[in-house]
This record gives C-alpha cells, sequence and structure tokens, in this order.
C-alpha cells in the first residue's frame, strides 16, 4: 500500500509539472498573441502579400498551440480524476 501512494504522489507530481508547463505555455502564446497584434497594427497600411501571409502563418501556429496547451490541461485534468479513484 505504500507503494500506491507513493506512486500517487509521484503521478501527481508530475501532473503538477505539466499544469505549470502549460501556464507557462499560455504566457507565452498571450506575449506572441500581443505582439503579432501590434506588430499587425503598425504594417496595416503598408502589408504586402508576404507580411499577410506571414501574419497568418502566425496566426494558425498560435491556434495549433491553443490547442497543444487545451490537450495538455485536459490530460492533468484527466490524470487527477485517475489518481483520485485510485486506492492507496
Amino acid at each position: 500500500m505504500a507503494t500506491a501512494a507513493a506512486e500517487k504522489r509521484r503521478l501527481l507530481a508530475r501532473l503538477g509539472e505539466v499544469d505549470r508547463q502549460a501556464a507557462s505555455l499560455d504566457n507565452l502564446r498571450q506575449q506572441i498573441r500581443d505582439a503579432v497584434a501590434e506588430v499587425s497594427a503598425e504594417i496595416a497600411g503598408s502589408a504586402t502579400g508576404s507580411d499577410r501571409r506571414i501574419l497568418d502563418l502566425l496566426q494558425m501556429n498560435l491556434e495549433e498551440l491553443d490547442r497543444s496547451i487545451l490537450l495538455m490541461r485536459n490530460a492533468v485534468e484527466a490524470g487527477r480524476e485517475f489518481v483520485a479513484q485510485v486506492p492507496e
């Protein structure tokens, strides 16, 4: 039984690490989103086709990052629910 309790603690610690990584990625995502918005506003009147393609690519990458962060958070939540059901 002590082994199960130790494994639960290790799993919860790892889930906490993943949760912190997701929060860090979320902060980074917001900084990138803010920078993209600022650049987009600065070049709005003079943006070339290439500029627009790059901004569109950045936006697609941000959307993919959003999905990845959501998957990480869902995995953490599912992991915590699983741990709660495992007897010690």
